[in-house]
């Protein structure tokens, strides 16, 4: 099962190596609800982002759980007067590393991620919330669930402005 975990790391932390060579601002945070975890965003062009979290989840006994995946956004739907305020959906994957009924070892699924975010003007900062539908697949089962989570993350990058 440890080697199994480790594989499934690694692929989680591609992404994010690639575009951070790429000197891609982005932001680091964390989030709170299901999961609870870390989480980094990796800003693309043309108002897209790699997203992803590591950390523990709540509503299956506090085991390991990850997902990544790439957002899309739109921050002409909606006006904020002192920031910019987006929607955003998604795909991803997200996996829960642990045992399960029947000796399963995880639950891994397919996240189709959507939410609000908020970028404050001349601030570093990120506030977003986001609820998540998940396709899950447990050894012979598949079933839906969802992840609802609120967050917030520091950016990184040259103007002290993370976003579009």
């Amino acid at each position: 099962m440890l080697c199994r975990t480790s594989k499934s790391i690694i692929l989680f932390l591609i992404p994010f190596s690639t575009a951070l060579s790429h000197d891609h601002n982005f932001g680091v945070g964390i989030l709170a609800g299901e999961p609870t975890a870390a989480t980094i965003k990796i800003w693309g062009p043309k108002q897209t982002a790699f997203e992803g979290a590591i950390g523990a989840s709540p509503n299956y006994d506090w085991r390991l759980n990850y997902h990544f995946g790439v957002l899309f956004h739109n921050f002409k739907a909606l006006t904020a007067e002192n920031g910019d305020l987006g929607l955003y959906f998604g795909i991803g994957y997200r996996k829960i590393v642990g045992k399960f009924e029947g000796d399963r070892e995880s639950r891994w699924g397919w996240r189709t991620p959507f939410g609000i975010t908020y970028l404050p003007r001349n601030k570093s900062l990120e506030w977003f919330l986001e609820l998540a539908p998940i396709l899950d697949f447990a050894h012979r089962d598949i079933g839906i669930s969802f992840n609802a989570s609120a967050g917030v993350r520091f950016g990184f990058r040259d103007k002290r402005r993370i976003g579009p």
